[in-house]
């Protein structure tokens, strides 16, 4: 293993170290490795470790960095970071990177998915609207996301997209698919 190896390997051990330690010193280091590093990987776990961290500096945090970052890849962990619980403050944030069509759609279906894990009512609107994405990636995290909210103002728009949409998710499947399962979530919990 060479050296530079063994420093990025102790660069992610920390990060994940500190996201465990937590408290506002943590997220402090956190945010000036996400700043100082070259290194993607490392970025992306100190990424994580702010979200696990949690409060209103790290929403801070991982916003300020969402603004500087230019790896898709790293984004798509800051916008996860932005969902962790207890981040409620977050869900402007990630509904407007959900509406921003100039970002990556991987990022934006993260965005999607993180607002249902946060269970973002306000965010309904804007994950209905998703559904309409030209892009298939932020069709299915969307209906996921609406599952996961379990509106059934959700009911009908969810309905199209499971008798008209044909597109597939390598490795996830049908958006078809995806908007039967958060019809069926939506219905079973609300029954």
């Amino acid at each position: 293993m060479s050296s530079s190896d063994q420093d990025r390997d102790a660069l992610i051990d920390a990060a994940s170290l500190l996201g465990s330690v937590g408290g506002t010193a943590s997220v402090a280091a956190l945010r000036q490795l996400l700043a100082a590093s070259v290194d993607p990987e490392v970025r992306q776990v100190a990424a994580l470790s702010i979200g696990v961290v949690g409060g209103e500096d790290a929403v801070h945090a991982l916003t300020d960095a969402l603004h500087v970052e230019s790896c898709a890849a790293t984004r798509a962990r800051l916008v996860d970071a932005l969902a962790y619980p207890g981040l409620q403050e977050a869900t402007g944030v990630l509904r407007s990177v959900l509406r921003d069509t100039s970002e990556a759609p991987s990022v934006r279906g993260v965005a999607a998915e993180s607002l249902g894990r946060l269970g973002s009512p306000e965010a309904l609107d804007d994950l209905l609207a998703a559904l309409s994405d030209p892009e298939p990636e932020i069709r299915f995290f969307a209906a996921y996301a609406l599952g996961l909210l379990g509106s059934r103002d959700a009911l009908d728009a969810l309905s199209r997209v499971a008798g008209e949409d044909e597109a597939s998710l390598a490795g996830f499947g049908s958006v078809a698919d995806e908007a039967r399962e958060a019809i069926e979530a939506i219905t079973s919990d609300k029954a």
